[in-house]
């Protein structure tokens, strides 16, 4: 009798551990408790030792459905575990859970990515145009530090568009940025001016050689502010102009990198 009775007290006891085990899993889970109390039920229902019951509720919390369905990120399934067979190979290899989290797991683009991305998309009305072998649409890693020349709105992108003055399809080679006449217009990055002078179609010009070989113009100024010296990046070397073939304001910056021309908008 006495055996008895603390057998039901130890089983009483086991029971209202298990009870305050379920309480706080249906808080953390609904999913996670309706299981394992249907496991329990199961096992006590068969007349289960409590050792056998120890082991089928470790076998659950530790499968790969319940497992799956506890880990999550920001608050979601990384991956449903019904979905999974475990038979499941990618490359002859088992899919694990990490390799499967780092699958779903979205890069996030550069910003210099997401301006090439509207940059090939605004580009494909001129399709039927060959790329000039002169140019790339790559992005370029440069290994130099740089700033914009001018903080001005981009009133004319690279690329094909139609020319304003010549009223046909043309390839630009630089970016035009608006701004006020007079504003300053800053060095690129470190390197030294190679040539300065004036031209028919761009006017007023500065030209730049910066480390590896990185090549920058600065077209359409009112004034040059330095001659053929050594400048330290965000010094002032020109002011903004409409000098040679423009029709307002505005630089126009060309970027080139070993002889091929880049977009600058995805360096500014």
């Amino acid at each position: 009798m006495y055996g008895d009775d603390s057998m039901k007290k130890a089983k009483l006891c086991a029971s209202a551990g298990l009870f305050i085990l379920i309480t706080l899993i249906r808080t953390a889970s609904p999913q996670l408790s309706d299981d394992i109390a249907r496991i329990l039920r199961e096992a006590f229902a068969a007349e289960q030792e409590e050792t056998d019951t120890v082991l089928a509720l470790g076998a659950a919390l530790t499968s790969g459905e319940l497992f799956e369905a506890a880990n999550t990120e920001d608050g979601e399934k990384t991956i449903e575990a019904e979905n999974i067979d475990s038979d499941t190979t990618v490359n002859e290899k088992p899919v694990s859970n990490i390799e499967a989290k780092t699958a779903h797991k979205a890069t996030i683009p550069t910003e210099a990515e997401v301006k090439r991305a509207a940059f090939l998309e605004s580009q494909k009305k001129f399709a039927s145009y060959p790329l000039p072998q002169n140019v790339s649409y790559d992005i370029f890693e440069f290994n130099m530090e740089y700033v914009a020349p001018i903080e001005g709105a981009t009133s004319s992108g690279f690329g094909y568009r139609l020319h304003p003055i010549k009223n046909e399809v043309k390839f630009h080679y630089g970016t035009d940025l608006a701004a006020d006449e007079g504003t300053e217009i800053r060095a690129f990055a470190d390197g030294t001016v190679i040539a300065a002078g004036y031209d028919e179609g761009y006017g007023y010009y500065i030209v730049m050689l910066h480390d590896g070989g990185i090549r920058t113009l600065y077209a359409h100024c009112s004034k040059l502010c330095v001659g053929c010296v050594e400048v330290e990046k965000g010094s002032v070397i020109a002011l903004v102009g409409q000098s040679g073939s423009a029709t307002g304001p505005h630089l126009h910056f060309e970027i080139q990198a070993d002889g091929m021309y880049l977009n600058p908008e995805f360096y500014i």
